[in-house]
């Protein structure tokens, strides 16, 4: 797994305020990962939980935008280098905010 260095992306989440930072990596088979680095809230000291898992973007892009609901989520285990499942009620969301921030509807102005 290799992170894509000059990439650290940064987007707000979809409900509440705050902002995830995430970054970027790519398998040796050139499949796209995310992963979350940060939970960003300045109005909290306790900014909620979510996974460092490698997170297959294929896996999960197809709903970025739909009311479907994830109760777990699988992704690659730093430490273990395997595919898990993880739950937790953030994950969800946060991931979606990723993708839909990765790959908007409509492409942007360039």
């Amino acid at each position: 797994m290799k992170r894509i260095e000059s990439y650290t992306g940064l987007v707000p989440k979809l409900k509440g305020s705050g902002t995830l930072e995430y970054a970027l990596w790519i398998n040796d088979s050139g499949k796209l990962f995310i992963q979350i680095l940060k939970n960003i809230i300045k109005d909290s000291d306790k900014p909620g939980t979510h996974t460092k898992f490698f997170i297959r973007v294929s896996d999960y892009i197809d709903d970025r935008y739909s009311s479907k609901k994830y109760t777990s989520i699988k992704g690659i285990n730093q430490k273990s280098k395997q595919n898990e499942e993880v739950t937790n009620n953030n994950n969800n969301s946060f991931i979606k905010a990723i993708l839909r921030h990765l790959f908007p509807k409509t492409p942007r102005p360039m």
